[in-house]
């Protein structure tokens, strides 16, 4: 089913093979993938996407839990203040 849904994806996880399965898979079902290595990074995709004019918006966000430095849950809460 590859449909082209338009929406936009970002999948966070520090596993690299993991980040790319997921977005094989999403990919194939039409989704738009982004891909980020780390909860750092996926804070700054998400505050440049917020504070530019053409910033993507990611209605779903797919982020593995355990990750060094910034969890999955310490992600959701940054999350929560940056689009609140």
């Amino acid at each position: 089913m590859s449909g082209g849904t338009g929406l936009e994806i970002l999948v966070v996880d520090d596993d690299e093979v993991t980040r790319n399965l997921l977005k094989e898979v999403l990919f194939k079902e039409g989704y738009s993938v982004s891909l980020a290595p780390s909860g750092e990074a996926a804070i700054r995709i998400l505050s440049e996407s917020k504070n530019s004019e053409s910033g993507k918006i990611f209605p779903l966000l797919l982020s593995d839990i355990r990750m060094l430095e910034v969890t999955g849950l310490e992600l959701l809460k940054t999350v929560k203040k940056i689009s609140g």
